[in-house]
């Protein structure tokens, strides 16, 4: 009798595997877990994003500065190469505006060259947008073509500010593969 009741004790605290519904949520349950973690490895939300907040030291050219020992690229634009027309104005506005100050740079990626990808802040005022507004900026060929960034080269063209006040002016990604 004792044998009887640890059996049947046995199967009352051990569900039967006969149970469909219940083998059905125990196989899934690892799977819908590697899948939750697979989103939140690769969800792009700035939750996830780094920062970091520096002096800028020097201004390479007019989307590219360092502050501290970062070099920093300012995502989502292109501003025209030293070299090109507007290129050292580009530099000279983006140096007046931040050389010498303190910055933050919120970031999530780093280019092929090692550069910190960034979206620069200085005075509660998104740089990497303001050069784009007064047209010393395109924004990036492969950036959103929505949002803060193409509203401001919107904003540019429409009011035909900085390099868009002359016709004729060549994209830099344009003049890079034809020196190339």
């Amino acid at each position: 009798m004792t044998s009887e009741m640890s059996i049947r004790r046995h199967e009352k605290t051990v569900p039967a595997m006969s149970d469909p519904g219940l083998v059905g949520r125990q196989c899934w349950m690892p799977v819908h877990f590697c899948l939750l973690i697979l989103f939140v490895w690769a969800h792009p939300c700035r939750v996830w994003a780094h920062s970091f907040t520096g002096i800028v030291t020097r201004v390479i050219d007019g989307d590219t500065i360092i502050a501290g020992t970062n070099i920093v690229r300012l995502a989502e634009i292109d501003a025209p190469e030293i070299k090109q027309a507007y290129g050292p104005d580009a530099k000279a506005t983006l140096k007046a505006m931040i050389e010498g100050k303190r910055i933050t740079v919120t970031y999530t990626r780093r280019d092929r060259y090692g550069r910190i990808l960034g979206t620069v802040w200085a005075g509660g005022a998104n740089i990497n947008e303001k050069l784009v507004r007064t047209g010393h900026a395109w924004r990036y060929r492969y950036a959103r073509k929505t949002g803060p960034i193409a509203d401001a080269e919107r904003f540019a063209r429409e009011n035909r500010l900085g390099l868009w006040r002359a016709g004729g002016v060549v994209e830099p990604w344009i003049h890079r593969a034809r020196r190339r």
